[in-house]
C-alpha cells in the first residue's frame, strides 16, 4: 500500500543515480514540510513526476523541475499538459544551470538529490542561498548525518562546518530503502 506502479519501458540509469521513491505516504510527508500554496517551487531531479504531481496539488504560484535524462520527457511532459500554466520543466544538468535565472522571486527547493551529486549540489547550493526561502533534500542518510553533525561528534567536519556557517540546518526524517524503486543499498534522510 502507498507504492506507485512505474512504466514498464524505463530504463534505470546507475550512473545517473536513479533511485524513484514510490511511496505515496512519504511524498506526502515531504510535500507538508513546508506550506507550498502560491509559492515559486524548484524541483531537482523529477524523475518520472511523483513528487511532482503531489506538489502540484498544493497549488504552487509555479513549478520550475530540472531533470537531465530526457528519457523522462514523456513521464513529465504528461504532467505539463495537464498544468500547463504552472509547470515549467528544464532540461539539463542541474550542476550546470545558473539557478540564479529561474525566477525572480524567492523559491522553495523540494528535491530528492541523485545519491552521486547530492554533497556537491547543496555545496554549489550554498553560493546562491538568497534565492531560497527553504532547501528540503533528500540525501543519504550518512550524508544528513554529517550535515547535521554537533561538534566533536563523528560525524563532524569540513562539509558540516561549510553548511552549518551559512545555514541553519535540521534532519526531517529517515526513510528505508524499501520505498525507492529500485532500491538503493542505503537509507535516506529528509533535511532542511
Amino acid at each position: 500500500f502507498g507504492k506507485v506502479l512505474l512504466m514498464p519501458n524505463f530504463k534505470f540509469k546507475k550512473n545517473l543515480g536513479q533511485h524513484f521513491l514510490t511511496n505515496q505516504k512519504i511524498i506526502e510527508k515531504i510535500c507538508s514540510i513546508r506550506d507550498l500554496n502560491n509559492q515559486i517551487i524548484l524541483e531537482i531531479g523529477p524523475g518520472m513526476g511523483f513528487l511532482t504531481k503531489k506538489i502540484l496539488d498544493y497549488n504552487p504560484k509555479k513549478l520550475f523541475v530540472i531533470e537531465k535524462d530526457i528519457t523522462l520527457e514523456p513521464y513529465l511532459e504528461k504532467i505539463k499538459q495537464k498544468n500547463p500554466k504552472t509547470l515549467e520543466v528544464i532540461y539539463g544538468d542541474a550542476l550546470e544551470i545558473d539557478l540564479t535565472n529561474i525566477s525572480k522571486e524567492k523559491m522553495v527547493l523540494i528535491a530528492n538529490l541523485p545519491y552521486n551529486i547530492a554533497s556537491t549540489l547543496v555545496i554549489n547550493l550554498l553560493k546562491n542561498l538568497e534565492i531560497f526561502k527553504s532547501i528540503i533534500v533528500m540525501v543519504q542518510k550518512e550524508v544528513a548525518e554529517r550535515f547535521v553533525a554537533k561538534v566533536r561528534s563523528k560525524e563532524y567536519g569540513r562539509i558540516s562546518v561549510l553548511i552549518q556557517v551559512y545555514c541553519y540546518v535540521k534532519k526531517i526524517f529517515d526513510i528505508s530503502a524499501d520505498n525507492f524503486i529500485p532500491k538503493p543499498k542505503i537509507n535516506s534522510s529528509i533535511i532542511e
